[in-house]
């Protein structure tokens, strides 16, 4: 899967982050049904007043992953010294209001393991983890989604001939995610 550049117009230079502090995937929804990353950038400079677009990452509903900063900057998608140790993922649509489809979930699974493999990262959660609000939204398969990335990334360093097998008889425990997380976590950067 590639990454788009946004290549995005900023009021001011984006601020360099310390990829090595940077423990967090925070996961947010557009919360609206058709913005994409050019909307949410004009709204985020014009009506927010602040840089640009807050989120490190875009999933449109196509299954295109945009790069808006990047992990390298400092992202806005939290409060204060969050920013610091988190990366953001925006989702387009509404997931209050709508469900996501299989492309765009299986890109979100693919972002959050390449994440996953290039940071440290020892939580994946949504907004509503770290803030008060329902982002991102209550239809977000955000459990789900967490597991697949947590599997695609320990099959990227186990490389299993027959994963399927190996998922299957660990699906069947009701700690099974809790599991996944707890293995892939294990796997060092």
């Amino acid at each position: 899967m590639n990454i788009k550049k946004a290549n995005l117009k900023w009021k001011y230079a984006l601020t360099k982050l310390d990829t090595s502090k940077i423990t967090g995937i925070a996961v947010h929804h557009m919360a609206h049904p058709v913005w994409g990353v050019k909307e949410c950038h004009d709204f985020h400079q014009n009506s927010r007043g602040w840089n640009g677009q807050a989120y490190a990452y875009e999933v449109d509903k196509n299954g295109d992953v945009w790069e808006i900063r990047g992990y390298e900057h400092k992202n806005g998608g939290l409060i204060g010294k969050l920013n610091d140790t988190n990366v953001s993922i925006v989702f387009q649509g509404d997931f209050d209001l709508e469900q996501m489809d299989h492309i765009q979930y299986m890109s979100g699974v693919w972002m959050i393991a390449y994440l996953r493999d290039k940071l440290n990262i020892k939580t994946i959660a949504g907004h509503k983890h770290w803030q008060k609000t329902s982002c991102p939204g209550k239809n977000f398969p955000l459990d789900m989604m967490i597991t697949e990335a947590n599997k695609q990334f320990i099959q990227s360093r186990c490389q299993f001939s027959h994963p399927d097998g190996v998922w299957d008889v660990m699906d069947r425990h009701d700690y099974a995610q809790d599991l996944y997380r707890k293995w892939a976590d294990s796997y060092k950067r």
